[in-house]
């Protein structure tokens, strides 16, 4: 009985062998780990063995034991036929784990149910296949995509020769991890497992479907337009009738992805801090920390770049992109501010933390520093983004070479450039490139003084008034300096004064020094061209500031056109 033991472990006690822990009465600890081997060795294995059953079993019974713990004991135990029970609790800890970013030890703990599995005398193909599964997506969270599908697709194989849709959609989940939509964009192997289990599955499969569905959502963040949108909003109607909390915190954090591009800010703002409850009140911390990132993008849009900054400074997250959005836009706002030689470093050291990205992470780096390169004149950056462009799917959503064209004057192969990519690109967009897309176009539009190719997006830019158009990974100006262009092209002089005046000031009060002089040239532009009382004497009085500015931060190529204009 307990007095015996306790009895028997005075000596033990007084000798520092074995350790009483401090506010938790009964429990004790060994002093050094080698006192508890050598005991562990003295045993054979048999009775080794059977003492963790006897043990695992005692905590059960509990009902109050770590779950890690039990798992230990239980999977030390698995050759003494509780290898089923040992797989269920090992599963059991690592999602625990797995909830405060303890990806490692997840793996771990997955591995010796993989271990325990084994142990068993017939061993239940469909538990290989939600081991695999689990596997794979502790490899995603640790950064190890490769092997993570690796898991995924020997899962899937598994559920097609079982007929098992449940299954099959659980590898498919697997396949996707949080980051394939982003690293390999046109990798379109998830999504497909994630339909073929969807058609398949029956109906009364609530929970699974709500699950696939939440996570083909999050799969179809990039999907054209607002399609994403309208999984989304699905995926949480399923999520909710399923009342599966899991399946409605995915759904909720695709939603969350899918609105950046297509809802006013204050729609996004709600998103996020609707998902944040959701995933705090379940003690998902990842689920928070990612929707975190995208509030603090959205304040990016409002703006409130200081709000936005400190969010992304306190970020917690552990493992793959650790450091990465406090590092990237810390870059980010370097670049608007034209602090291009300090930017030029943080985005190298994002690009370092951000590998888990894959695709992306290299467009942000090119996408960051061939714009700083256009601001400069400086054209090998150019050169590097705009032949990235031709294969990344990402970094093609910007018309880099249109661009280009348009800041150097070549006009007529700038509209070229821009018809092709309206033609070639434009639709195959989501709306969250296509927010990031916008202000090159308008800033070709303006150069070109053609509208007709892009005039879709004139009226996209309408639901964002007085917002920035700004994510993590690039800050691309005001949303009316954007909209007093397209005005200046179609001719509506005092409209595009008084929007592109918005913007501007917008720039100054946000301390966006690279941006104030962008829009402060197209100002003094626009103000020459309406040519009110006083419009001259203004725009000279703008651009002469403008020219100054420029020539501080090294933006050669506007300075030189402030120059031609005040001749």
């Amino acid at each position: 009985d307990e007095d015996d033991v306790a009895d028997d472990l005075d000596p033990a006690i007084g000798a520092q062998l074995v350790n009483e822990v401090e506010d938790h009465f009964g429990r004790l600890t060994f002093e050094h780990a080698l006192v508890r081997q050598t005991l562990l060795e003295e045993l054979s294995t048999n009775k080794r063995i059977r003492i963790h059953r006897r043990i695992a079993e005692a905590l059960d019974a509990s009902g109050d034991a770590p779950i890690d713990v039990l798992a230990h004991h239980y999977c030390e135990a698995a050759l003494a036929g509780v290898a089923e029970r040992a797989v269920e609790v090992s599963r059991e800890a690592a999602e625990v784990a797995a909830d405060s970013f303890a990806w490692d030890e997840s793996l771990a703990l997955v591995e010796r149910a993989m271990e325990a599995l084994d142990a068993m005398a017939d061993p239940d193909p469909t538990l290989e296949g939600r081991l695999l599964c689990d596997r794979a997506t502790y490899r995603h969270l640790a950064g190890e995509a490769v092997p993570a599908q690796a898991d995924a697709l020997t899962a899937a194989d598994i559920a097609r020769r079982l007929g098992d849709p449940v299954l099959l959609g659980d590898a498919g989940v697997a396949y996707q991890g949080e980051l394939a939509m982003w690293a390999r964009p046109g990798d379109e192997v998830g999504l497909a497992l994630l339909r073929e289990a969807l058609e398949t599955m029956p109906d009364e499969e609530i929970e699974a479907r709500a699950h696939v569905s939440a996570t083909l959502a999050h799969g179809l963040i990039l999907a054209p337009g607002e399609e994403g949108l309208v999984a989304a909003d699905d995926a949480v109607a399923a999520a909710e009738r399923s009342g599966d909390p899991r399946a409605l915190q995915r759904a909720l954090l695709a939603r969350t992805w899918t609105v950046r591009g297509t809802l006013p800010v204050a729609d996004r703002i709600e998103a996020a801090e609707r998902a944040i409850e959701m995933a705090a009140a379940h003690g998902n911390r990842p689920a928070v920390s990612a929707n975190q990132y995208l509030l603090a993008g959205a304040l990016m849009t409002r703006p409130d770049l200081d709000g936005a900054m400190d969010i992304y400074r306190e970020l917690l997250w552990e493992g793959a992109l650790e450091g990465w959005p406090a590092a990237v836009a810390s870059a980010t706002r370097a670049f608007a501010e034209g602090r291009y030689d300090e930017a030029e470093g943080l985005s190298s050291t994002a690009h370092g933390l951000g590998l888990a990205l894959g695709d992306t992470n290299d467009a942000v780096r090119a996408g960051q520093e061939g714009l700083a390169g256009l601001e400069q004149g400086k054209s090998e950056p150019i050169d590097e983004w705009i032949a990235l462009s031709a294969t990344n799917q990402v970094a093609m959503s910007i018309p880099g070479r249109a661009l280009r064209h348009a800041v150097e004057g070549s006009l007529e192969e700038a509209r070229s450039a821009l018809a092709a990519w309206m033609r070639d690109v434009h639709p195959a967009l989501s709306n969250q490139l296509r927010f990031i897309a916008v202000g090159p176009v308008a800033r070709i539009v303006f150069a070109t003084g053609e509208a007709d190719d892009a005039v879709w997006y004139s009226s996209y830019l309408d639901r964002f008034a007085g917002e920035m158009l700004a994510t993590d990974a690039g800050i691309y100006g005001a949303v009316d300096w954007f909209r007093g262009l397209f005005a200046a092209v179609d001719g509506r002089h005092d409209d595009a004064v008084e929007l592109v005046t918005a913007g501007h000031r917008m720039h100054e009060e946000n301390g966006l020094r690279g941006r104030w002089v962008l829009s402060g040239h197209d100002l003094g532009t626009i103000l020459l061209r309406r040519g009110a009382d006083g419009d001259e004497e203004a725009a000279h009085a703008l651009l002469t500031d403008v020219g100054r500015v420029a020539e501080e931060l090294g933006m050669t190529p506007t300075r030189e056109s402030v120059d031609e204009l005040l001749g």
